[in-house]
């Protein structure tokens, strides 16, 4: 029997239709069933419960500064009936990361650097990977990057299975069914140049914007990332 999942669409890029397409194509598997959902839909209580799965998407909101904000009260308000009263598994990318920590008791806050990362990162898996990550999987990870904010700390129930240079918790588990990864699996190089780059663009000094515009062709390598995540919402829990 297929599974039905549902993305929680949080973001507002101006190419959303190709960007949730390509979101279902990246994490999707043959015979899924696949619902966009609008946090912000008059209906979205009725509609959120009940799926197999879920990923949150990345936003342009903060779930620290923006927290009285219609969307990010939603999301919050879905986690804790999620947590409640479903075992259903929740991925979370970069806004949805972040929602994951501050909903469960993690503090989100902006990035260390205090300027936007935006480019390609590359990871490193934790020992806590081990466990989750089956070794053949623990491959090199090159992941596509757009946020100004990052967890700072996760909540106590969690553990850190990736970090980077710029970002201690770059991929995490919280009680083995809510996986938050700061990064964009979803995303390929064209779409973090024509997409978020040109998004952000007025937010780089001219030395930044050289930097990220060469920055932006790195290739990516997501298959770990992405079998991660099929693994967690085909199982249940990782």
């Amino acid at each position: 029997m297929s599974k039905q999942y549902a993305v929680l669409w949080c973001a507002n890029y101006k190419d959303g239709v190709s960007l949730k397409k390509q979101m279902i194509d990246a994490l999707g598997v043959q015979d899924d069933v696949w619902h966009i959902l609008d946090p912000m839909d008059a209906d979205f209580d009725k509609q959120a419960y009940g799926y197999d799965g879920y990923v949150i998407s990345g936003s342009a909101r903060s779930v620290s500064e923006d927290k009285t904000s219609p969307l990010v009260a939603r999301i919050m308000h879905f986690l804790g009936e999620i947590d409640r009263r479903s075992s259903a598994p929740v991925v979370g990318i970069c806004f949805g990361a972040q929602a994951l920590a501050h909903a469960y008791g993690g503090q989100v806050g902006a990035n260390r650097s205090g300027r936007i990362r935006l480019g390609v990162e590359s990871l490193s898996w934790t020992e806590h990977a081990t466990r989750v990550v089956p070794q053949q999987d623990r491959s090199e990870v090159a992941i596509a990057q757009s946020h100004y904010e990052s967890v700072l700390q996760l909540p106590a129930d969690a553990q850190s299975l990736a970090c980077s240079p710029t970002t201690e918790n770059e991929i995490f588990l919280i009680r083995r069914r809510y996986l938050g990864i700061q990064g964009h699996p979803e995303v390929d190089n064209e779409t973090l140049s024509s997409v978020f780059l040109a998004f952000h663009r007025d937010d780089l000094d001219k030395e930044s914007l050289q930097t990220t515009v060469a920055e932006v062709t790195r290739p990516l390598q997501v298959t770990p990332v992405i079998q991660l995540i099929r693994r967690l919402l085909e199982e249940g829990t990782l």
